[in-house]
């Protein structure tokens, strides 16, 4: 399983370089974030880079989002989606679909999202079902809400690979990873989605806590900062980063989780 390094803009030469999968914010204001990308997609093309709306973050803006496709290709492009909210997210994919499809360079991913109540769980699925048969729809993401409201994404990913044996086909990321859990990326690597994101091993270890320390983080972790100031990152922080990415995977395929 590919892992993307969501990390600060003065961390990016040092760790995004790490992997060979990228998510990019799109409510991201920094000029020098996408100056990187720019660079980096030209010296490494066939690099897979997920280009995400910012829901999650609640900056959702299809818009500004399509604006960053002036500034690079992305492989593919979260469709708008809303957070816990199957039926919406649905219409909204839907209704974007048909508007930009034909018009975009590149695909189109679906993001799962579900309530967590049994009604809904099944509506999610046909949802998905129709997503593949209608529309053509081969990418899917696996909101992180998703494992906080008690549904296995590892499930879920089981379920979309062996769809009318469509597992050749599809390509199922992990968007975020549930409170730094090393246990939930070992069973999302067993059920062979092919990648998943976060900030967790970079922003944890540049405040000075290993990915593990959940307590310690839950007290006192914050947001990840992307225009945090080179200064703030210590030697012996670094250290922790590498030790954290090595932990997911990152620089060590052999010590994933």
């Amino acid at each position: 399983m590919r892992f993307s390094v969501i990390t600060p803009v003065a961390g990016l030469q040092a760790f995004a370089t790490m992997s060979h999968t990228h998510l990019l914010l799109s409510h991201v204001q920094n000029e020098l974030y996408w100056k990187f990308y720019q660079q980096l997609q030209f010296e490494r093309p066939q690099d897979l880079i997920i280009l995400d709306n910012s829901a999650y973050e609640a900056q959702m803006n299809m818009d500004r989002a399509l604006d960053c496709l002036h500034k690079l290709v992305p492989t593919v492009l979260v469709m708008p989606d809303k957070l816990g909210d199957s039926a919406v997210t649905f219409r909204l994919s839907q209704q974007f679909i048909k508007q930009y499809r034909h018009e975009l360079p590149c695909g189109l991913m679906y993001a799962c999202q579900c309530n967590g109540t049994v009604n809904d769980f099944y509506e999610m699925l046909k949802h998905i079902r129709i997503m593949k048969e209608m529309y053509g729809i081969k990418w899917f993401g696996l909101p992180r809400h998703l494992a906080t409201g008690g549904i296995s994404r590892a499930e879920l990913c089981i379920w979309i690979k062996r769809l009318d044996d469509w597992a050749d086909e599809c390509y199922v990321h992990g968007l975020g990873m549930s409170a730094g859990s090393l246990a939930e990326l070992r069973a999302l690597d067993d059920a062979q989605c092919d990648s998943v994101d976060s900030s967790a091993p970079v922003w944890r270890g540049w405040n000075g806590y290993g990915i593990e320390n959940r307590e310690g983080w839950d007290k006192n972790g914050t947001e990840c900062d992307f225009d945090a100031h080179p200064n703030s990152l210590t030697a012996e922080n670094t250290k922790l980063i590498l030790e954290n990415l090595r932990k997911v995977g990152v620089g060590d395929a052999k010590s994933l989780c």
